[in-house]
């Protein structure tokens, strides 16, 4: 079972989190009271989610998913933050963000939206 330790998955911000499932790495989009809408740092934790699922000897896969019925519907134009986010750059650029790092990753991930019925 993987086992997120601090130094290893620390994603940056209070507004994501990390819970493993045997090799199966989540990352939880945990903002409800703003239906998941992503501050700055947020859009930096995935990268780093992907980045330390390669790291992690047992980790075999990673799900990025949202609490509730909303998986993120963009970023909070307020410009708000939350609990734990740490200070990013001025310009958020592609490097930045989690894209190549998927591209790039060994380890298989999804995307899970979530529908109300």
């Amino acid at each position: 079972m993987c086992e997120p330790s601090m130094a290893d998955w620390n994603l940056g911000t209070g507004g994501l989190r990390i819970e493993c499932e045997g090799p199966i790495a989540w990352c939880f989009i945990d903002r409800p009271e703003a239906r998941n809408a992503m501050t700055p740092a947020m859009y930096l934790g995935p990268k780093r989610a992907v980045l330390a699922v390669n790291r992690d000897p047992v980790a075999r896969a990673l799900i990025i998913t949202g609490v509730d019925d909303v998986f993120a519907p963009d970023g909070d134009m307020g410009g708000k933050k939350v609990a734990g986010d740490e200070p990013v750059p001025e310009e958020l650029t592609h490097e930045l963000l989690a894209f190549l790092a998927i591209h790039d990753s060994t380890a298989p991930w999804a995307r899970l939206t979530l529908r109300a019925a």
